[in-house]
């Protein structure tokens, strides 16, 4: 696995969901690169786990800034459309809040640290568990790439 550092706008709420070892919480995150003048958008799938899941989920809501430090993972499937997707998808070590705003102090932008070296769990440990990206028809339609 390769560690990855990416500041985004969560695409969706936190969900919380169960897995063997307890509770971890899964969302969407868009990265917006610019190249050129032109602007691109990655999209992330984070999974997080941890003890504060129950207490962060409530501030992870759709357009929040957020830094994410993790293990990557890439996978691919194929579409309806028989095209190959690649699947991004981040095993989140560390959040950060970065707020944005008028009343922040010098600088611009202020960030909170909430979690730092949680465990998250492994993939065997999902296995029961309904995978955040999947493979059937109704879900691919929603894939913003």
């Amino acid at each position: 696995m390769v560690k990855i550092e990416v500041i985004g706008r969560l695409g969706s709420d936190a969900e919380t969901k169960q897995g063997k070892k307890g509770d971890f919480l899964t969302f969407r995150l868009a990265a917006d690169e610019y190249s050129r003048g032109e602007k691109s958008t990655a999209w992330f799938n984070v999974l997080y786990g941890g003890n504060l899941v129950s207490v962060i989920q409530q501030y992870l809501t759709k357009g929040k800034l957020v830094y994410i430090v993790g293990k990557e993972r890439v996978s691919t499937y194929v579409n309806k459309t028989n095209e190959t997707v690649i699947s991004r998808e981040i095993l989140a070590d560390t959040i950060e809040f970065i707020s944005t705003g008028s009343s922040q102090q010098e600088g611009g932008e202020a960030k909170t640290k909430i979690a730092d070296k949680v465990d998250v769990p492994k993939p065997e440990e999902l296995a029961d568990t309904k995978p955040f990206v999947t493979n059937t028809a109704d879900d691919v339609d929603d894939l913003p790439f």
